[in-house]
């Protein structure tokens, strides 16, 4: 790990000046997106603040660079968090933007994949196992290369036959999975390139990352159907060869990248690259070509990789559609790359492309240490307490939800992630929950999170207007007892902090385990909140509310039949009623002998409650936890 520069929490450039002091600098402003296709994020000081800067700037697509000989495979499951902590720094930097940043119009956080490879210098730990590893790996659905992978002559941290036998194998691997590879050639590109034609370039595509040569060097990877990335090296001072290259490449075949934290291109060489500083390259890269004017230009900007289109299959829920709101995919599965996360990932990229104007990030539980509920009540007695004081103006902290004081007083007394999440909840405008179906209801990852939302209870969110929340559930199907717990565990839960599901959308047998969603979603019917519903009655019976003894009871209303052998319900006086007090329970209902063939006495409706209703003790029960849920 290099040392770094210090994390200036802005999108504002800086260049070093003498005597430890920094100088803001100006940024170029592009006239379209640009991509960042190589840089290695789990080795900047903070990754989130990174990719939020280089969203202020207009950076659509970033590829992080994963070497599981040396990173192993940490940054597949920080990832998540990564994101979600920088559509937060995002904001913050949006509303302190005073215009000398240089933020783009309606900027959101870049889409990020990972190349995944074995780099030249740690050939020589090739094992069975970590080829096994990585070949599990590359099945991961955000994985969009192999790479950096090839041969270094220059340092020779490993033999150079083992170089070579590496990269033949990846390059295999690459095949298998049908993914493209992204090469690091140094001092080596004619026996890369010889490999690379014994072997057969991947259908998928070649990169060759990081070009610093000439034209000559450049024609037969271009002719060979390579993409091309210049990086900062394109703008150094004494880099006249690699800018004559740049122009002669095809636009179909032409990228940009960093190298972050490596190769800060000019003026801010001396300082630590981010994916932000792709910006610079691609303003030289205008310039070399001849794109002098906006016209000009914006075609030859480099655009993300990879796109996601709004379908009726991946389209944010309904609700609000105001401007600058803010949404919350709360992923609920325990797994990172299943079918719920391949969901969330289309619907996280669906917003960002329906509403680029909003903002929208992932709160996963497959990434955040949540542990259970202990009951200990404390929530309830430190409800009074504030446990932060806010700065005016946080954008994580809407003002219907944070008292004059400034201060967050729902908090719960175990130190864990869940003090984040609940940010996120109320920064929310709009929710959108994410879950797999476990035995009919959520995993257990995702319960632990909604007990742990206790707190809200002691807020007054219950008597203020709910925001709106969505369920996606997701499944392989096979269960034939559907998710009903699911819904109603999510829905009561979500309604203490302040939310309403307004629609319930079913994947189940719907998305293959490599993620691909094969058929549209199906809306499933919310039952309605209160009255009837809320008890878990049978609706096809016929109830009535009567008082005894000054408490509302509800009883089945009986059936007589009548000498023709049609059914009526029978007349309701006082007389045919028995009188129950409060700690009696209802008699069962009388029941005919079950004819042949018939089921007998029906045992449960389904939907919560008892045969025919059974009258329940009335006295109130607390919960534990202060009240009735």
């Amino acid at each position: 790990m290099r040392d770094q520069d210090p994390v200036f929490y802005d999108a504002l450039f800086r260049q070093k000046r003498k005597g430890g002091k920094w100088r803001v600098m100006p940024s170029p402003v592009l006239e379209g997106p640009v991509a960042d296709t190589h840089a290695h994020l789990q080795m900047l000081a903070d990754p989130a603040c990174e990719l939020a800067r280089a969203g202020a700037h207009g950076v659509a697509f970033v590829e992080t660079i994963v070497d599981p000989a040396e990173d192993g495979f940490a940054t597949f499951d920080v990832l998540p968090l990564w994101l979600m902590e920088a559509a937060r720094d995002l904001k913050v930097m949006e509303e302190e933007d005073d215009g000398a940043a240089g933020i783009v119009a309606a900027p959101a956080v870049p889409h990020v994949r990972i190349a995944a490879g074995v780099h030249p210098h740690n050939a020589k730990e090739w094992a069975p196992e970590l080829k096994a590893a990585l070949r599990e790996r590359l099945r991961d659905r955000r994985v969009s290369a192999v790479g950096e992978i090839g041969l270094d002559y220059h340092y020779d941290l490993s033999p150079r036959e083992t170089q070579r036998e590496v990269f033949r194998a990846q390059i295999r691997l690459a095949k298998e999975a049908g993914l493209p590879i992204a090469l690091h050639m140094r001092e080596a590109h004619d026996d890369g390139f010889a490999i690379l034609e014994e072997e057969g370039f991947p259908e998928a595509g070649t990169l060759l990352h990081c070009f610093n040569l000439d034209a000559a060097e450049l024609f037969r990877w271009v002719e060979a159907g390579c993409y091309i990335a210049f990086g900062g090296p394109l703008t150094f001072k004494h880099a006249d060869e690699v800018r004559e290259a740049a122009k002669l490449v095809p636009a179909d075949r032409l990228l940009t990248e960093t190298d972050s934290p490596y190769m800060t291109p000019e003026p801010l060489r001396g300082t630590d690259c981010g994916p932000a500083h792709t910006i610079y390259t691609a303003d030289v890269l205008c310039e070399v070509r001849g794109a002098d004017t906006p016209e000009a230009r914006a075609p030859c900007s480099p655009s993300s990789t990879r796109t996601h289109s709004a379908s009726s299959t991946a389209s944010p829920p309904r609700g609000r559609k105001v401007a600058a709101m803010h949404r919350v995919i709360l992923h609920g599965s325990c797994r990172a790359d299943g079918r719920s996360a391949a969901l969330a990932d289309e619907l996280f990229n669906a917003c960002i492309e329906e509403c680029p104007e909003d903002g929208v990030s992932i709160v996963s539980v497959s990434s955040t240490e949540v542990r259970p509920c202990i009951g200990c009540d404390e929530c309830r007695a430190v409800a009074e307490e504030p446990i932060h004081v806010f700065e005016e103006g946080d954008p994580l902290l809407p003002q219907e939800t944070v008292a004059e004081s400034g201060a967050l007083f729902h908090h719960c007394v175990i130190d864990d992630d869940m003090n984040e999440v609940r940010k996120h909840l109320d920064a929310a405008d709009e929710l959108i929950v994410v879950c797999p179906v476990y035995f009919a209801s959520v995993p257990a990852q995702m319960k632990a999170l909604l007990d742990r939302l206790q707190p809200y209870y002691f807020t007054d969110l219950r008597t203020r207007p709910k925001r709106s929340a969505v369920i996606h559930v997701v499944g392989a199907g096979g269960d034939p007892h559907g998710f009903e717990p699911l819904i109603g565990t999510v829905r009561s839960a979500l309604s203490v902090a302040g939310f309403a599901v307004e629609l319930v959308l079913d994947w189940v047998g719907k998305i293959r385990a490599d993620g691909e969603i094969t058929a549209d979603a199906e809306e499933y019917p919310l039952p309605p909140v209160g009255g009837f519903g809320a008890l878990g009655l049978d609706f096809d019976d016929d109830y009535e509310v009567v008082e005894v003894e000054g408490v509302e009871e509800i009883e089945e209303v009986e059936e007589e039949e009548d000498n023709d052998g049609t059914t009526e319900a029978a007349e309701h006086r006082p007389k045919d009623r028995a009188k129950l007090s409060v700690s009696q329970k209802a008699p069962a209902p009388k029941q005919d002998a079950p004819k042949s063939g018939s089921r007998g006495p029906r045992k449960s409706s389904g939907k919560g409650g008892g045969p025919a209703y059974r009258k329940k003790n009335t006295k109130k029960k607390g919960n534990g936890r202060g009240g009735h849920r």
